[in-house]
């Protein structure tokens, strides 16, 4: 087959040559494309060839380092043997206990009976009666008296840290905007501390 060629942006129709010219071209281009292949794989066996040299030449240095220094060779062949060994006997000298597992029993809230050290339960706001019912209700469950109630959370926050962690159970504290109102919102946020 005839294919145009572009030389300097014009195009220029090679004359039509007969079928034996085009399977000799055929037949060199075949060769050309031959001999390429080659040349490729005689390229990687060139690097292959340099990497593998490369490779030896580094494994005879390291060698020679480690021979030039015999100690260091041994230090570093016998010091994790001695380490395992080391680990392996301090674990053969304790010889393990078995214990029986524990299982602890659920409890229900109202069979909560805290320790006598703890004698108070405070909470805030002070101002809010349905709170306060809430509250005194459940220190007269447990029997903690008396009970500390306290006018806003910070003032609650700042009791629980100085004078009363040794004797409070919790801290509950409401919101502040529940202050002055004689009900609780649906949405309650509660924080225990």
């Amino acid at each position: 087959m005839n294919f145009p060629t572009i030389l300097n942006n014009t195009i220029v129709r090679r004359p039509h040559s007969s079928k034996t010219q085009d399977n000799e071209n055929n037949e060199h281009n075949t060769k050309e494309f031959e001999e390429d292949i080659e040349d490729v794989r005689d390229n990687q066996k060139v690097v292959v060839r340099q990497n593998w040299d490369k490779f030896l030449l580094l494994t005879w240095k390291n060698w020679l380092l480690q021979w030039r220094h015999p100690v260091q060779t041994i230090l570093e062949i016998l010091a994790p043997v001695l380490f395992a060994a080391l680990l392996i006997l301090v674990r053969g000298l304790i010889s393990p206990e078995e214990r029986p597992k524990k299982i602890f029993s659920p409890f229900e809230l109202h069979t909560f009976t805290p320790a006598s050290i703890f004698i108070r339960i405070a909470w805030s706001p002070c101002d809010n009666k349905a709170i306060n019912k809430i509250m005194n209700n459940v220190a007269a469950a447990y029997n903690f008296t008396p009970n500390a109630c306290y006018v806003s959370s910070k003032v609650l926050e700042n009791a629980l840290w100085d004078k009363m962690k040794s004797v409070t159970l919790a801290g509950v504290q409401f919101s502040d905007d529940l202050s002055g109102k004689d009900n609780i919102e649906e949405n309650l946020e509660v924080v225990i501390r």
